[in-house]
């Protein structure tokens, strides 16, 4: 750029800096006068709860939540200024309205202004939206006041350095954009880093769609799907100020990931949101089991080098199928409507230990009526407890002291025990399911301390179905990603739970590794909420190389999946190895690799039996490390199941030379092959 304009963004950049200097002093200053009140304020509160009525102590304690609540949204804004000081903004439009007002927009993580004049628009504000959407020329973005138009005139980019214009160019919309290129050239990294400065215009639509309550989201492999989906919570927090961190909860598809993505929203001034894995809230509502097999662990069962066994693999596919729920619905009313008492229901001053209780019979044809007739429309495993509380009043006695005691009374004289896991093991070995399904489901044991993943949802939805569905009223927002690894069941249950929830749901059914389910287009899952829904296709793929990106569409067949990244000249290499020397390969290509520059790599296994072998060998050798919950480093090895979602620099795909990729694993192929941002080495697969 000529010396004029340098001068001029100069004169900009340092101006905004004061400001921002200034705000970092004033919110220090009065965040050590709140902090100094609040912590009095506590002090005092203590005395006051002795000496003023429950009322009014109630009202000062709102009084301090408020406090804390106002000091903590500064404490935000302050780190946000901190930030903002070493790299205020990156990005600038000009743009001129139809009546002819200039303005010059820049645009940042967070908004700078002096006496309402905004030297830095946050990038989520409705203005800032024309910088993603629109190249030079006609824009228009959508107001308090309605709908602006006009033309852009100059579209800028920025990078810093220590507070610096390190450089910065003119571009356009174009996906050839050098800013572009540059970001996605550079080296992976431990975490996930936020991409609010390439958000492209189809990830833009979705991030600030909130006309669509329910989105679902098909993404390729690299198309950014999770950081759209965590730059929209970010979003979404700014638009809608009732809306809190407390009130999103993400499915995420491991620990690993969460952690990988952690420090996303932190980098948008956000607050780190809920989150949970299917298994996790799964276990949290069944009772009884020490340990719930978890979706990887579920996973690597199958794949192993063993062949699986056919009667395993049919007993599985039947519980994860979506017939399942309706057969267990019907053979669950069926039992219902078979329930009744033996006996007539006998109370006594003996059985009920009162003095001077006279003795009171109800009939089993009157208990038979409230069961089915008068509490029908409540949850079997609730229903004896209504019955027991009703015959309480009846009688003039304590609920609390009595009503279990009747509710045992009632237990000895009815027809069938009302346990879940009776039930459960009842219906799946049942000749009706044999019928239905050509198998009998494996039964959980009377002691069993794993319970199995398969037998996870058909256990969870006969829970909710005999004790109720519970209401997470608060949760406003539910993202689930790696969508493509949910039945139609977890949805349906996952919504009634959280049925006053917005969702978004993103998924890739390219990347599925459940051999017992699978859909054919995402937009199957349509059916499991009974509300209008808005589906989204993200094609282009940002992670790869050209080269990489064109050989992994090949192992599936795809045409559809477009490559942003330039060339960079590096084919993927394709190796065999042999008995006496297989370890050496790898290390001389770790090596080779790094000394390219690579920073990030990864050896990818079928299974975690050869992860365990790799790293043995190697451990001693280099710094490389099995994945960990806690961390990703530089270089480690893992399964391929659990590296959905991660991204490096360098990829070795490897699997034992009896134990190749199959047709039938081709998805686990994929996916292993689509990890890779640079450089990509396949061992012992045939081309």
């Amino acid at each position: 750029m000529n010396n004029k304009d340098l001068k001029i963004e100069k004169e900009y950049l340092n101006n905004t800096l004061s400001i921002i200097a200034k705000k970092i002093t004033q919110i220090e200053t009065v965040l050590e006068e709140k902090v100094g009140d609040i912590n009095q304020f506590k002090k005092e509160l203590q005395v006051l709860k002795r000496e003023v009525d429950r009322a009014e102590f109630v009202t000062n304690v709102e009084h301090l939540n408020r406090s804390v609540s106002t000091t903590n949204e500064s404490f935000k804004k302050l780190n946000q200024l901190i930030k903002a000081s070493n790299n205020p903004y990156f990005g600038r439009i000009d743009f001129t309205d139809e009546d002819n007002n200039c303005e010059k927009i820049y645009i940042g993580l967070c908004s700078v202004d002096k006496n309402f004049e905004y030297y830095v628009y946050d990038w989520r504000s409705p203005i800032s939206s024309m910088f993603y959407n629109y190249g030079v020329g006609e824009a228009s973005y959508i107001s308090p006041e309605g709908k602006k138009r006009g033309q852009i005139s100059l579209k800028r980019q920025f990078k810093f350095e220590n507070a610096k214009i390190k450089h910065y160019f003119d571009t356009s919309i174009n996906i050839e954009d050098p800013f572009l290129q540059d970001v996605l050239a550079s080296s992976s990294s431990q975490k996930m880093k936020n991409i609010v400065t390439t958000i492209q215009q189809e990830q833009n639509e979705v991030i600030r769609n909130i006309e669509d309550k329910i989105l679902i989201v098909q993404g390729s492999a690299g198309s950014g799907k999770t950081s759209v989906a965590l730059h929209r919570i970010a979003y979404l927090l700014y638009q809608n100020k009732k809306l809190t961190s407390n009130n999103i909860i993400i499915f995420s598809p491991n620990d690993v990931f969460s952690n990988y993505i952690s420090d996303v929203l932190p980098e948008l001034g956000e607050s780190n949101v809920k989150e949970t894995t299917f298994v996790h809230f799964a276990s949290f509502h069944l009772q009884g089991f020490n340990k719930i097999e978890s979706y990887l662990e579920f996973s690597e069962r199958y794949y192993k080098s063993e062949k699986f066994n056919q009667k395993d693999f049919l007993q599985i596919k039947s519980k994860l199928s979506d017939e399942l729920p309706q057969f267990i619905s019907l053979y669950l009313t069926e039992i219902i409507n078979n329930i009744a008492f033996n006996d007539d229901l006998v109370l006594n001053r003996k059985n009920l230990n009162i003095i001077g209780f006279e003795e009171c019979i109800i009939q089993k044809e009157e208990l038979r009526n409230m069961f089915h007739d008068r509490y029908s429309k409540v949850y079997l495993m609730e229903r004896l407890d209504c019955i027991a509380t009703s015959l309480s009043d009846r009688l003039g006695i304590s609920h609390k002291k009595y009503t279990k005691i009747i509710k045992k009374k009632l237990k000895d004289i009815i027809n069938r025990k009302i346990n879940i896991k009776d039930i459960y093991n009842e219906i799946i070995a049942s000749d009706k399911y044999l019928n239905q399904f050509k198998i009998r489901g494996e039964k959980i044991s009377s002691n069993c301390q794993l319970l199995k993943y398969e037998n996870v949802l058909p256990l969870l939805y006969l829970t909710f179905e005999m004790s109720g569905y519970p209401c997470q009223s608060y949760i406003k927002q539910v993202v689930i990603d790696e969508a493509q690894d949910y039945t139609k069941l977890q949805f349906k249950l996952i919504h009634k739970v959280f049925r006053f929830a917005d969702f978004t749901i993103l998924g890739d059914v390219n990347q599925t590794i459940n051999p017992f389910y699978k859909y054919n287009k995402l937009d199957a899952v349509k059916d499991c909420f009974k509300r209008e829904i808005k589906y989204i296709e993200l094609n282009k793929t940002y992670r790869s190389s050209y080269e990489i990106i064109e050989h992994n569409n090949k192992i599936l067949g795809l045409t559809n999946c477009y490559a942003v990244r330039k060339s960079n000249n590096i084919g993927v290499l394709y190796k065999k190895d042999n008995l006496e020397n297989k370890y050496n390969y790898i290390y001389e290509d770790i090596l080779e690799m790094q000394q390219k520059g690579m920073k990030k790599i990864a050896v990818v296994t079928k299974n975690y039996s050869e992860t365990n072998q790799i790293y043995e060998h190697l451990k001693e050798r280099l710094n490389i490390k099995l994945v960990s919950e806690k961390e990703i480093n530089d270089l480690i090895v893992l399964p391929v199941s659990i590296a959905k979602g991660l991204e490096f620099d360098g990829v070795i795909v490897y699997s034992d030379e009896k134990n190749k990729y199959s047709t039938f694993d081709k998805n686990l192929f994929y996916i292993a092959c689509t990890r890779a941002q640079h450089q990509l080495i396949v061992y012992n697969q045939n081309q």
